[in-house]
């Protein structure tokens, strides 16, 4: 890992708190602008807004990568199944007794976006949830080498 001496200023720098369909609206947006890679390690998958915002930038060309807990793979309207169907690479963590219950996405190398948020319809109408979104290099790179660990 690289130390910076000096590090800019974020050019995005953002919060996004739930319940909100204007937050969803926002976090489908830019998952869509996604150019190059996304690397998503979410716990649980079923809303269908982000969806559709991860087969937006996948159809554009992004190369995109997802990690979701098995139990979760099982929940009614699950995307995971979805993803691999449409050609998104796909895994699920493989201990029957403990969840992957990380909520992270790298996107471009450039913009991490974490929080307590689940990616459900559910978390966006009724859950307390946060996202933090940062454009920081620095801590993209910590955040694929854990995701490069937890990728089956």
């Amino acid at each position: 890992m690289r130390k910076l001496l000096y590090r800019p200023k974020p050019f995005l720098e953002e919060t996004l708190f739930f319940p909100s369909r204007e937050n969803e609206d926002r976090l489908a947006q830019i998952l869509s602008k996604a150019k190059k890679t996304m690397e998503i390690c979410v716990f649980a998958f079923t809303n269908d807004k982000l969806r559709d915002g991860v087969l937006h930038a996948h159809r554009s060309g992004c190369k995109i990568r997802v990690i979701t807990d098995d139990e979760c793979s099982r929940f009614a309207g699950a995307e995971i199944y979805n993803l691999g169907k449409m050609g998104i690479p796909v895994t699920m963590d493989n201990n029957v007794r403990f969840h992957m219950h990380n909520k992270f996405v790298v996107i471009d190398s450039e913009v991490l976006i974490t929080g307590s948020f689940n990616w459900t319809s559910q978390a966006v109408s009724s859950n307390q949830e946060n996202l933090l979104i940062l454009q920081n290099e620095s801590l993209c790179e910590l955040y694929q080498l854990e995701f490069e660990k937890l990728w089956l």
